[in-house]
């Protein structure tokens, strides 16, 4: 999986722990330590909210699925989906604590590519931050750019109505490891053109320079965000261009030059645009 990418992951990862670990309490803990089947099991057939098991309690059994046989990893997967299904976002986050045990097997994509449309079933939850780790579960699939995960992520960042960020980050995702598919530039399009505050801005603009993409429309999105009112946003931009593919930022040189040469810009902004293009020299 891509470092940056993967390091937001693993941070995402620990924030939904983190949030299901603050929500939860405490339940009775049992003598004998269950499977991760049974876990999961018994946490969606009794389930009761004022009882869930802390987080100490389920990683004592969720950390087995780093080390245990693939055959008893494959038997305990629809348990933990039927908890990833689950109405309540505590259920879903210790599932969702699971399948990222999993993925990090050597053997988890393999493990887990025969539940990819179960998985991304978390792309229509309301959470913002479970859809956002949806697509990061989905992208742990090392998908192909014609496999299913690819074609749900392309059906996802074609929709009005999911969270910016999460979109953000499926595009990323999307245009490093299936760039001609046909739709996605039309969505990219029609996605960029949307009102966005300045954090998704921000986000967007980091994203799509972690893409390394030569694709048109975020080129040319990243040439109007370095005229944006927003001192933070033009920094994120000239800033994001030192990591932009080559020929991206050679689109970009123009308004580049002029950030850098603007006597009322920001110095933190003229730096970043005049290190972008000291980059971009030393590459020629």
């Amino acid at each position: 999986m891509f470092p940056i990418l993967l390091a937001r992951f693993r941070c995402l990862a620990a924030a939904l722990v983190i949030s299901t670990y603050s929500t939860c309490l405490c339940a009775q803990a049992s003598q004998a330590q269950p499977s991760l089947k049974t876990f999961f099991q018994v946490l969606v057939q009794r389930y009761d909210a004022k009882a869930l098991p802390r987080f100490d309690d389920a990683w004592k059994v969720i950390e087995q699925a780093r080390t245990m046989r693939p055959e008893d990893i494959a038997n305990a997967i629809p348990a933990i989906l039927a908890a990833w299904g689950h109405p309540d976002d505590n259920v879903k986050g210790y599932a969702f604590t699971a399948i990222f045990a999993i993925s990090e097997r050597p053997d988890g994509a393999n493990l887990l590519k025969p539940y990819t449309r179960a998985i991304a079933g978390g792309l229509d939850v309301p959470s913002g931050r479970l859809q956002g780790a949806t697509v990061m579960l989905l992208a742990r699939l090392r998908p192909e750019p014609d496999s299913e995960a690819v074609s749900l992520l392309v059906a996802f960042v074609k929709r009005t109505d999911r969270h910016p960020l999460a979109q953000a980050d499926a595009f990323s995702i999307l245009l490093r490891i299936a760039p001609d598919n046909p739709d996605l530039t039309p969505a990219l399009q029609d996605f960029l053109a949307r009102p966005m505050d300045e954090r998704t801005k921000e986000a967007v603009i980091n994203d799509m320079a972690n893409a390394h993409t030569e694709n048109i429309v975020a080129t040319d999105y990243f040439t109007r965000v370095l005229e944006n009112s927003k001192e933070e946003v033009r920094f994120q931009a000239a800033q994001a261009s030192q990591r932009m593919h080559r020929d991206a930022v050679r689109r970009a040189q123009g308004p580049l030059q002029r950030t850098k040469e603007r006597p009322d810009e920001a110095q933190e902004v003229r730096d970043a645009a005049k290190e972008a293009l000291r980059q971009l020299e030393a590459a020629n």
